[in-house]
């Protein structure tokens, strides 16, 4: 919103959503091949979810009298961030089969970790809690004007933020041999 020709409000919402599923393949455990058939396999999934929502806004200030303006200002911003990760397994943790890095797969390179007693163990799901921050940057940028109302530009900004995160959680499986 121009308050004239050398200044604006600025307002800023940014919506960011995702969602992903990968899949990874590894051996089926008990299962047995006779050349040359492959082992057979099963399929392990993690299903990655996140959300960020920003909103802002800041006060603009204009130079240049042509069809090229340069501009700067400040931004005041506030957001809320959260995100999660599941995973199902095609081998289930058994008496003979008890070492989750060798009957699942490590294709997404974060599903192994340890328990509370330091038995290796997978990660059925992790939620990392309502993340909130607010922030403040500022910024410089260029716009050159095609046509009245129409440009293109560009727009460099730097800020600080502080977030206080949510309660996370997580959830492991593992197999002690120790009490069974």
């Amino acid at each position: 919103l121009f308050l004239d020709d050398k200044t604006a409000i600025r307002g800023l919402v940014r919506l960011g959503f995702r969602s992903e599923k990968d899949k990874g393949m590894v051996d089926l455990t008990g299962g047995t091949a006779t050349y040359p058939a492959l082992w057979p396999q099963v399929e392990d999934e993690k299903k990655y979810k996140s959300t960020n929502i920003v909103i802002g806004g800041g006060y603009e200030m204009r130079r240049g009298k042509t069809r090229l303006q340069g501009y700067y200002g400040g931004d005041v911003l506030i957001w809320l961030s959260s995100s999660s990760r599941e995973y199902t397994y095609g081998n289930a943790l058994t008496t003979t089969y008890n070492d989750p890095s060798a009957i699942s797969s490590t294709y997404f390179g974060d599903n192994i970790t340890t328990d509370d007693y330091t038995n290796e163990a997978r990660i059925l799901s992790s939620k990392s809690g309502m993340n909130i921050g607010i922030g403040v940057r500022g910024f410089i940028g260029v716009e050159y004007f095609l046509f009245p109302k129409i440009a293109i530009g560009a727009e460099y900004g730097w800020g600080i933020g502080f977030q206080k995160d949510g309660k996370s959680t997580l959830e492991v499986e593992s197999y002690d041999a120790t009490s069974n």
